[in-house]
């Protein structure tokens, strides 16, 4: 098997592990109201295009999300533009790096002002931020 194969089917698992997280956080917190695109083609008010992996809108909140299996170094500071053109917070522009080490997520996203971070410390960011939106949920129901 070629490694461009190799490293095709790694980044689908990789992706497809991202979402199912974020799916059985949605439902384990009774979050119905959301919606989403993945590997969505977009072309920028300059002409360039960019693809994004997962865009959620959750509570008029967009959560901006790419993941990446391998060389990242190539494409943050192009993920930190885009993430200023599209208006999303730093703490809801999340790239997931699959074979980040531990300790540099919090240079990558002071430097690059997003939210850099490894699969299992995304499972735990992911988990709390959408507790936040549980939360507010919660609030908007008892009002």
């Amino acid at each position: 098997v070629s490694d461009l194969i190799k490293d095709v089917t790694k980044s689908v698992e990789f992706k497809s592990e991202v979402e199912a997280e974020i799916a059985v956080e949605l439902q384990s917190k009774g979050i119905d109201d959301f919606s989403f695109v993945q590997n969505c083609q977009l072309e920028l008010p300059n002409g360039d295009n960019f693809e994004i992996d997962f865009l959620f809108i959750i509570k008029n909140v967009p959560i901006w999300i790419e993941c990446k299996t391998g060389d990242y170094q190539r494409y943050i500071s192009k993920y930190s533009d885009f993430r200023k053109k599209i208006g999303t917070s730093k703490s809801n522009s999340l790239l997931i790096i699959s074979d980040l080490q531990p300790g540099l997520s919090k240079n990558l996203s002071t430097t690059f002002d997003l939210t850099a971070m490894n699969l299992s410390e995304a499972k735990c960011y992911i988990s709390e931020l959408i507790s936040g939106f549980q939360n507010k949920l919660e609030k908007e129901e008892g009002a």
